[in-house]
C-alpha cells in the first residue's frame, strides 16, 4: 500500500488534470499507472488538494478519506 503522502501526490496530479479538462477516467487511470476506481475516488473528492481548515491542515489528509484512496492504490 502506498503512503499517505504518494497518495496525496496522485490524488493532486489526478484532479489537476481533471480541472483541466481531461475527464477520461480510463486515460487517467493509464497515465497514473492506478485504477479506474481510483480515478473515480479522487474525482469524486475533487477540490480537496489544495483546502485548508482553519488550523491549516489539509481535511483530506485528517480524515479517513485518505485510508480509502491508499486502499484503492
Amino acid at each position: 500500500m502506498r503512503s499517505a503522502d504518494e497518495a496525496i501526490n496522485i490524488y493532486c496530479m489526478v484532479t489537476e488534470d481533471y480541472e483541466k479538462g481531461c475527464i477520461d477516467q480510463k486515460q487517467l487511470a493509464e497515465k497514473y499507472g492506478i485504477s479506474e476506481e481510483a480515478v473515480r475516488w479522487c474525482t469524486q473528492y475533487y477540490g480537496y488538494c489544495h483546502t485548508k481548515a482553519k488550523d491549516g491542515k489539509n481535511p483530506l489528509i485528517e480524515s479517513d478519506r485518505i485510508e480509502e484512496l491508499r486502499r484503492l492504490l
